[in-house]
């Protein structure tokens, strides 16, 4: 009696011990669609509340599960299976994903403009919209490609739905009940009304998905944003818009400081001396003096550096105009005396124009005009390209030119 009390015992403390140790099976969800991370880190919280305890973390391009919707919030799961709630704002479907990546793909060989550097740490959007999710910061100090130019309206961030809706199914009519009645008997109905006009604003209508996510713009608030290629780190290579105004042109500051006010939109070395040791470039570079304009920069100057005097002076300069990108520079010129090449494009009475200038090391000359005839289109976002021609072989005396000809 006594090893049976105690085999029953034995038994009852092994099955409440593998009971305490058997997890309990997750709850079965209905998945409803799928997402993905779009800040560099996401946080998920337990709860709709911004002050609910954070449950997990998710990064850029990690793929979630919706599983609940409330307004703009969504409750996602995590591949780690975690479960919390996130504002939609904060997620891309796969179509914003692979525009991103595409965005990147098609400038990582596109010539800059100009390179570009920051005070302190920036975030990059995937659009040029404040709201966007930041997939990535440039760091303090860093250095980016500048690749172009973007206004666009302040206005809140409406990102695509991320759930496609199904249309209800129609409801088939209910059949009357009786007799039929004679088919002679029958009335034919009355013949449809015409057919409405379109409205004067049809064309703007059509931009929107839908009324709902149509924002009417404050006049003014019109942000400035700037394409930008980053230059070094993990996500080298990375293409992304950052806000101008946070921006500042890496041209050397011996440079910059005659800019008078002016916005540094380009810059290009033309060319380089010796200075007792040190390489000085020669620069181009294209200037705005307002914002939002429908051109892209309203004057340029070449500064050539003087080795004898140690400092950069005006070589060139043009104001007032309406310039456009590309601003094509070619290194060396056609000629053995041209350090480089340099073509601007600008319009004057309603009619673009391209004039090509040859920049001597001391002078610049002007060697055609034509009208300008637009290209085939260039890569996204890419306003300007510049070509580096491999270097050709010194002349021989006789063809060198002749300010040099005359010293040896």
């Amino acid at each position: 009696m006594y090893r049976s009390d105690r085999r029953w015992w034995i038994a009852v403390v092994l099955l409440t011990l593998t009971a305490c140790s058997s997890k309990p099976e997750p709850e079965p969800v209905r998945v409803l669609g799928e997402a993905y991370a779009g800040p560099m880190t996401a946080v998920l919280r337990q709860d709709l509340s911004p002050r609910s305890p954070e449950v997990a973390q998710v990064q850029h391009g990690d793929k979630v599960e919706l599983i609940d919707r409330r307004r703009r919030f969504f409750r996602v799961r995590a591949a780690s299976g975690v479960i919390g709630w996130i504002d939609g704002r904060q997620l891309l479907n796969a179509k914003q994903l692979d525009q991103l990546r595409q965005l990147s793909e098609t400038n990582k060989d596109a010539v800059a403009i100009g390179q570009a550097t920051v005070y302190e740490a920036l975030n990059l959007h995937n659009e040029p919209n404040r709201g966007s999710p930041s997939f990535t910061q440039i760091p303090e100090k860093g250095i980016v490609d500048v690749l172009g130019y973007r206004y666009a309206p302040r206005v809140p961030y409406q990102p695509p739905p991320l759930l496609v809706e199904k249309p209800a199914a129609p409801k088939a009519a209910k059949k009357k009940k009786g007799k039929s009645k004679d088919k002679d008997k029958e009335v034919e109905p009355p013949p449809p009304p015409p057919t409405p006009e379109l409205p004067d604003d049809w064309e703007d209508l059509s931009q929107a998905d839908s009324l709902a996510e149509r924002t009417e713009v404050t006049p003014g608030k019109i942000d400035d944003w700037t394409l930008v290629r980053l230059t070094a780190g993990p996500q080298k290579g990375k293409s992304g818009w950052a806000l101008s105004g946070m921006l500042v042109m890496a041209i050397p500051d011996e440079v910059a400081q005659y800019s008078e006010g002016h916005r540094i939109m380009a810059y290009w070395p033309l060319g380089t001396v010796d200075d007792e040791g040190t390489p000085k470039n020669h620069y181009l570079w294209a200037t705005m003096s307002q914002k939002g304009q429908p051109f892209q920069f309203d004057g340029f100057r070449i500064f050539l550096y003087n080795h004898r005097r140690h400092r950069y002076e005006q070589a060139y300069r043009e104001k007032n105009l309406e310039g456009f990108f590309p601003l094509d520079v070619v290194r060396p010129g056609r000629k053995p005396d041209y350090l480089s090449e340099f073509t601007v494009v600008t319009r004057k009475d309603g009619q673009k124009i391209a004039r090509t200038f040859a920049f001597l090391g001391y002078r610049v000359v002007k060697l055609e005009e034509k009208p300008y005839v637009e290209a085939a289109a260039p890569a996204a976002n890419q306003p300007a390209a510049a070509t580096e021609a491999a270097p050709t072989a010194a002349p021989d005396a006789e063809n060198r030119p002749w300010y040099k000809r005359l010293f040896h």
